[in-house]
């Protein structure tokens, strides 16, 4: 996508919506690439208000569940966490002190196939931030439980 675009992207029951705009001109659409979305399929486009036609993509999609290490780790005020799903699962994905005490959950829903990244930012369920300390994230779905721990400095 070039340089000074906005990408708006919204879910609507089991459809991703997904527009695009900005003030320097696309010539064809094989300059609007979407990546990380698995079994994309556009239905119908417009550039500048022209109808295009679009061919479908599909993208690879994780061949397993995994939870990565979050990033930046240590961190301070926030910190990102990815977690690949081959299929669609219901997701749970919480943080935890490292006595097991449950900080917050980030994800409590069904999630499609696909690479994920959600954005922690120190703060618990009631929005306060805690303290500096190891946490760990956990990514439950039926199939796995999986965690991995992470450093808050502040």
């Amino acid at each position: 996508m070039p340089a000074n675009w906005q990408l708006a992207i919204n879910r609507v029951e089991n459809q991703w919506r997904v527009g695009a705009f900005g003030v320097t001109p696309l010539t064809t659409p094989d300059l609007l690439r979407l990546g990380n979305l698995a079994n994309l399929a556009i239905r119908s486009g417009q550039i500048n208000e022209q109808p295009v036609k679009w061919i479908q993509e599909t993208v690879a999609v994780p061949q397993q569940i995994t939870l990565y290490a979050a990033y930046p780790n240590p961190f301070n005020p926030k910190t990102t966490i990815r977690f690949d799903l081959p299929h669609e699962a219901n997701v749970n994905l919480s943080i935890y002190t490292i006595d097991g005490r449950l900080v917050t959950t980030l994800i409590q829903e069904s999630t499609p196939a696909g690479y994920h990244t959600v954005e922690w930012n120190g703060n618990d369920a009631q929005g306060m931030a805690v303290p500096s300390g190891v946490y760990v994230s956990q990514l439950q779905t039926e199939q796995t439980i999986q965690m991995k721990s992470m450093v808050l400095l502040r």
